[in-house]
């Protein structure tokens, strides 16, 4: 509804309608008997006043009786708005007045602006595109189709004819009802954007995929006129789209079938993971690991001691930069369980976003059979060194043997023959006194004096028989020799365990005598079925490491005893430096060693420890640092593992 505003011929308002009131904002009462320039924007007060004085002196106006005007008007609360104005002279009672008739048209003129943006966006979006322009006059029904639309439907300018049937007999029959129901819901003001892709037939017989927009052109009523809008060929890209979803959908197969251990994760943490993850970390389903961090996957700090997060950190910016890395990781199960594997990150783009996908692999089992060869290589190794010195040592044996006899028997037949000569001369001084006192007499006496004969007589036969003695301890030797170049041969029999350390003792005697005191403390112990020569190397370790602990001079204690009937112990025990707590739990793995570089390769006690589990028996360390350390084995006396 129109406002209506009654004027004096001097500008006073006199009437002031409803209408009038809801465009200006003002109640009729409060603008009535005011001048209506207070409806008039303060920089033209001025203007109209003078052209109010113009037209009552010399009735020049631009306004009244020239029909309807746009000009700007004043609302109550300040701002302007957009009016048509037409106003017109009256006599009423011999009373000059004016008439105006006032349209708000900021709607209107809102619609008009946008429409006109609309329009600029367009054209400026159409300049110099590759795009298909078509313009459809929705009065007359009239289509104009650019060379390019036709083209790309591989039709030229003139074989295509500029109609409305020209679109609908080539668009797909599938998608004709849907691109219809579009165009109308769009024209009928049912939705705000026209955006539709659809199939259109190309002249050699395929599909193009069209991708169409458009812009609705109306009149000032809002009655729609036009339709303008371009066709996109976006068949590649629905092809690449296609491909990429077939890719996806193997990558998913290949994801979900596999055997290691498979997860997706970007700068929030995981995304995704296959069930081999949920197998391997133990989860029960995606949302339950996909809202694990990737810190709770690995312990604190890895076996070289580095921080784990710090060190993931770095391996993921190497992926990142390199676009994979490979490296092997210290993971943890959700039970707290650690283990080894192998990790390929890999940098990629899934939906396009930057992802890692990870695979990871579990080489738990992998290292234990590595640790178990390397063991297995290190014991052949070593019994390879242990078999050329049995061989080394039944050689020496063998050489030694027939001088040593030689050397046995002479001194036998020379005990024989000083025994004769001392016999002899003993007669010879009981002649003595029968002798004249004569010079030759005198001569014999001063001979027996200067030669100290008592002497040589005691003298010689010490010498004797410590030359003796020296022999048979060269013969034990060599027996012990013999027994110890049997070390290879795994002969289970029936044998003496004091035998067996006392023969070990014999070998190592040269590496002890000058530091250590042995101390044998033996009790009365059955024979055992056992590997002699293996149970010799068992002893011949320990003791050599007793020696070695002592770090002066110091005792050994050799200790045996009988435990429920059925089984003997023996401890071997120092005064050494003792072993450090932290080290107690792993002296019996392959390769553990606290001695110098070169001094030492880790095995003995690990061997020593697989030889006592051979015999089903069990050997067991107790050590106080500065106080020494004690060695107990617990062996059966009947049959063992053969």
């Amino acid at each position: 509804m129109d406002g209506v505003i009654m004027m004096e011929s001097d500008g006073t308002v006199f009437a002031f309608n409803p209408a009038a009131a809801r465009i200006f904002g003002y109640p009729a009462e409060q603008i009535i008997g005011c001048n209506v320039n207070e409806l008039v924007p303060a920089p033209h007060k001025g203007q109209h006043d003078i052209y109010l004085e113009k037209y009552l002196h010399g009735g020049e106006s631009n306004l009244v009786g020239k029909g309807v005007r746009e000009l700007m008007a004043q609302h109550r609360d300040g701002h302007t708005l957009p009016v048509e104005l037409a106003i017109s002279e009256a006599l009423i009672n011999g009373r000059r007045m004016f008439i105006g008739i006032v349209r708000d048209i900021s709607k209107r003129k809102q619609a008009d602006e946008a429409m006109r943006l609309e329009r600029e966006r367009f054209e400026l979006a159409m300049r110099g595109s590759t795009d298909g322009l078509w313009d459809w006059n929705l009065l007359t029904n009239e289509v104009y189709y650019s060379p390019r639309w036709k083209e790309m439907l591989g039709y030229k300018d003139e074989e295509l004819a500029n109609s409305v049937k020209s679109w609908s007999e080539h668009i797909h029959d599938e998608d004709l009802p849907r691109a219809l129901r579009t165009v109308d819901a769009y024209v009928g003001g049912e939705i705000d954007e026209y955006h539709i892709e659809y199939r259109m037939y190309h002249k050699q017989g395929m599909d193009v995929d069209i991708l169409s927009r458009a812009i609705l052109l109306c009149d000032e009523a809002g009655k729609p006129l036009r339709l303008i809008g371009t066709h996109v060929d976006i068949t590649q890209q629905k092809q690449m789209e296609a491909l990429l979803r077939e890719s996806e959908k193997r990558f998913r197969t290949i994801f979900d079938s596999a055997q290691d251990a498979m997860m997706l994760l970007d700068d929030n943490g995981f995304v995704d993971c296959n069930p081999a993850t949920l197998k391997m970390f133990g989860c029960v389903d995606r949302k339950d690991f996909t809202r694990l961090h990737p810190a709770d996957l690995s312990p604190p700090r890895q076996p070289d001691g580095a921080d784990s997060l710090n060190q993931a950190n770095e391996q993921i910016a190497i992926a990142l930069q390199e676009g994979k890395h490979f490296f092997e990781w210290r993971h943890r199960r959700n039970n707290g369980e650690e283990f080894s594997a192998e990790v390929l990150l890999s940098a990629m783009k899934l939906s396009g976003r930057r992802v890692l996908h990870a695979t990871v692999r579990d080489i738990s089992a992998r290292k234990a059979a590595e640790k178990k060869l390397k063991e297995a290589q290190a014991q052949l190794l070593q019994s390879e060194k242990l078999a050329s010195i049995g061989q080394l040592a039944a050689g020496v044996a063998h050489e030694i043997n027939n001088p040593v006899g030689y050397v046995n028997s002479n001194l036998g037949s020379l005990k024989r023959y000083i025994k004769d000569l001392l016999a002899l001369a003993q007669q010879y001084e009981a002649l003595e006194s029968q002798l004249p006192d004569n010079k030759a007499k005198r001569a014999l006496i001063s001979s027996k004096e200067r030669l100290d004969i008592e002497f040589l007589k005691q003298d010689l036969d010490d010498l004797i028989q410590e030359s003796l003695e020296g022999i048979d301890r060269v013969k034990q030797i060599v027996r012990d020799l013999k027994d110890f170049s049997h070390v290879d041969e795994a002969t289970w029999e029936i044998a003496d365990v004091h035998h067996g350390i006392n023969s070990t003792l014999n070998i190592v005697h040269n590496e002890l005598k000058y530091k250590a005191e042995v101390i044998k403390e033996y009790g009365e112990l059955p024979t055992i079925y056992c590997l002699p020569s293996q149970l010799n190397q068992v002893f011949m370790n320990l003791l050599v490491n007793a020696g070695h602990a002592l770090q002066d001079k110091g005792k050994i204690f050799i200790r045996t005893g009988v435990q429920g009937g059925d089984h003997v112990w023996i401890e071997i025990e120092d005064t050494g430096a003792g072993i450090p707590p932290q080290n107690l739990k792993r002296i019996f793995e392959p390769f553990f060693t606290t001695k110098e570089v070169g001094k030492g390769t880790g095995l003995g006690l690990s061997l020593a420890y697989g030889i006592i589990e051979k015999h089903q028996g069990t050997i067991e360390v107790d050590s106080e640092q500065g106080r020494g350390t004690r060695f107990r084995i617990l062996l059966p006396v009947g049959r063992g593992d053969t």
